[in-house]
């Protein structure tokens, strides 16, 4: 896994090669590179940057009339656009971006349109029911194709449904499905996901402790720390949980999350959550 060192100097490196492919006018190197761009800044925290990105994605691909690429620059926009809490324009979208990815039969596409969707109902709206239809939509698309990173993320949003909807047996079952998924990837955007899906499960449960103390470990990256909708939307009830407990107590719970490692909390988690009652 890339540490945030890395992804800064990746970001530098990215710079100079768009900026060179800029010069020559090669529009192919472009937009690769702008793709590459986006999701490192994504990682490292810069959720208003990478927006600007996406948009100029789209716009790339809609000059030139590339329909497949429109499509999915459609959903990557919508995406981009739930950190920044705009979620008008995550449903305008992530429903273009659908209807066009099955017009053309981009599973993928579509799969990862139901994610977007159902956080907008989700995290949004607080529509839990709808979300859970959209998120199990989506796993049923993702049958179709290997897309263990969408399904990953996907079984993280039924997780919270179930949670929100008080099916706390079915929240823990796609919990560690979810977590399980996640576990060998290149990409720790599903693990953290996954993990900060779970952090709603537990403040639910009132397991305020252990909350407080994976919170620490997920903002360690900025893709969670620095998330406007993740600080809306767990973020708010860590604070509130902090201020119910004696400091001493949050505390250790921050100190604790800080040493943790990600890999060895997933598999913790994973036996807790399937562990027999």
């Amino acid at each position: 896994v890339l540490n945030q060192v890395s992804f800064e100097a990746a970001e530098e490196m990215l710079l100079e090669s768009l900026s060179i492919r800029r010069e020559m006018n090669e529009l192919v190197g472009i937009t690769q590179r702008l793709m590459d761009f986006g999701m490192t800044l994504t990682w490292i925290g810069k959720f208003e940057e990478a927006h600007e990105i996406r948009e100029e994605i789209l716009e790339i691909y809609e000059d030139r009339g590339l329909h497949d690429q429109i499509a999915t620059g459609h959903i990557r926009l919508a995406f981009s656009k739930t950190h920044l809490k705009l979620y008008d324009g995550v449903r305008k979208h992530a429903q273009i971006g659908l209807e066009l990815c099955e017009k053309n039969g981009d599973q993928r596409g579509i799969a990862l349109a139901h994610f977007v969707l159902g956080i907008a109902a989700g995290i949004d709206l607080e529509n839990f029911l709808e979300a859970k239809i959209l998120f199990s939509k989506g796993v049923d698309v993702c049958k179709t194709f290997e897309g263990d990173f969408e399904k990953g993320m996907l079984l993280s949003g039924l997780a919270l449904s179930e949670n929100k909807l008080g099916n706390y047996s079915s929240a823990k079952k796609y919990s560690s499905q979810a977590f399980r998924l996640s576990t060998g990837m290149t990409s720790i955007i599903s693990v953290l996901i996954a993990l900060v899906m779970h952090i709603t499960y537990l403040i639910d449960q009132g397991k305020g402790e252990q909350a407080i103390e994976l919170w620490s470990l997920a903002t360690r990256y900025p893709f969670i720390g620095e998330n406007p909708n993740m600080k809306s939307f767990v973020g708010r009830h860590i604070t509130t949980l902090e201020n119910s407990l004696s400091p001493e107590l949050v505390s250790k719970a921050q100190a604790c999350g800080q040493d943790r490692d990600l890999e060895a909390t997933v598999n913790e988690l994973i036996a807790e959550l399937e562990a027999k009652d």
